[in-house]
């Protein structure tokens, strides 16, 4: 199976609920086996019109994880809060089969189980981004939006010296990214294994059913 993770952002009043379909996959490179490449693809991303309840994006964003068989992951900050109980209440209805796991964005310093400091999370995408290791897919349904997004997002000094990581603009939106970036730094809980992706283009299910000398 595919190692996929699902990342939800919920979004505010006055931005939408958004989500990404991340794939993550090994890529040969020069160099011992056990130091090949990692990367990331975003397969498929959505947004909801302003306004839509609560209910229905958990709906929504369950049937997704139900059907991709991906593991997903939201922010439980704030509205958030809400999120974890609907999609518990969903499980407990059998309405939903995949896990969730429901994360803190904080503004401390130290990652923990249950929260993970904005910095340390845009931070560690930005690395992923600038080396070419997040990629979006052609076939993704708002790659356009996400690319636009992903240009424009960045961090800002506050007159009080605090760091803030948003939009840049103040038309624009965040939260396509913050889903992507959700999705790939959880890595660790995506069932399935990574699909290999040797030096000679081709894909295997498994690194080792791949033939490259590496």
């Amino acid at each position: 199976m595919t190692a996929l993770s699902i990342g939800l952002d919920p979004g505010k009043r006055s931005d939408p609920a958004s989500l990404a379909v991340v794939e993550f996959q090994f890529v040969a490179r020069d160099g011992p086996r056990d130091q090949q490449g990692e990367r990331w693809i975003v397969r498929d991303a959505r947004q909801w019109p302003l306004g839509t309840p609560h209910p229905v994006v958990v709906e929504d964003s369950g049937a997704v994880a139900d059907q991709t068989g991906g593991y997903l992951v939201f922010d439980q900050t704030g509205v958030g809060e809400t999120y974890h109980d609907l999609f518990n209440l969903a499980r407990k209805q059998k309405r939903l089969a995949s896990r969730t796991r429901g994360v803190l964005i904080t503004s401390g310093q130290m990652p923990s189980d249950i929260g993970i400091p904005k910095e340390v999370l845009v931070r560690r995408f930005e690395a992923k981004l600038s080396s070419g290791r997040v990629v979006v897919a052609e076939s993704c349904s708002l790659k356009e939006v996400l690319r636009q997004q992903l240009e424009r997002f960045g961090y800002e000094f506050t007159k009080r010296g605090a760091t803030t990581y948003e939009a840049l603009k103040d038309a624009d939106h965040d939260d396509l990214p913050l889903a992507v970036m959700l999705a790939t730094y959880f890595k660790k809980y995506q069932p399935g294994d990574p699909r290999y992706l040797a030096r000679d283009g081709q894909l295997y299910p498994y690194r080792s059913l791949s033939h490259d000398p590496y």
